[in-house]
């Protein structure tokens, strides 16, 4: 079988070793694959969808200024701090001054020329959406929740134990038989 030089001079310790290295190149590998496909995923269905809805809570925001005035804007977005479960939405203008109580919230916009971002900053996330006329700016703030470990550390566990078993068994599927050829040739090589 053909092997590289750089490969064949690497120590080996076994070919059940070799085997186990092997799996684990290969998972890292398609961890790393994955973590792009689901990355690009997000980027291409998931914010658009986000945007969307920032866009949606934009036009709501400067109809119920339009048609309530600012009491209808605080009662909107009252209703979205509610819904979201604690963040606080705003209104501002071009300049980030805030159209419900006067406050320069001009920190919470993202440096021109961007329309929109989604960051982290003080512990809190910051999501802003510009009107696409350039007048007002939608601003959410909140803090991020915080994941439960116990949530997550089952699906952990079982994927460790699912990779180890397949490692585990490919090493005894691949080595084992080759071993046993080898035992055989080499009894038939001493008879002889």
């Amino acid at each position: 079988m053909y092997l590289p030089e750089w490969l064949k001079s690497l120590p080996s310790k076994s070919l059940y070793f070799d085997v186990l290295l092997a799996m684990v190149i290969t998972l890292s590998l398609s961890f790393i694959v994955f973590h792009a496909i689901s990355n690009r995923l997000q980027q291409k269905t998931i914010d658009p969808a986000f945007d969307r809805i920032d866009e949606l809570e934009l036009e709501s925001a400067r109809g119920a200024m339009s048609a309530g005035g600012p009491e209808a804007l605080r009662n909107y977005l009252a209703s979205l701090n509610r819904v979201f479960g604690g963040s606080s939405h705003y209104l501002l203008d071009d300049r980030g001054i805030d159209q419900v109580s006067g406050e320069n919230r001009a920190s919470l916009l993202p440096p021109a020329p961007r329309s929109q971002w989604r960051t982290r900053a003080n512990g809190h996330y910051i999501r802003a959406h510009r009107s696409a006329d350039g007048q007002y700016w939608i601003v959410a703030v909140g803090v991020p929740e915080r994941a439960n470990i116990w949530t997550f550390l089952p699906y952990y566990f079982l994927v460790i134990g699912a990779t180890l078993l397949l490692c585990w068994l490919a090493s005894v599927g691949v080595v084992s038989p080759i071993r046993r050829i080898a035992a055989s040739i080499a009894k038939g090589a001493w008879r002889r």
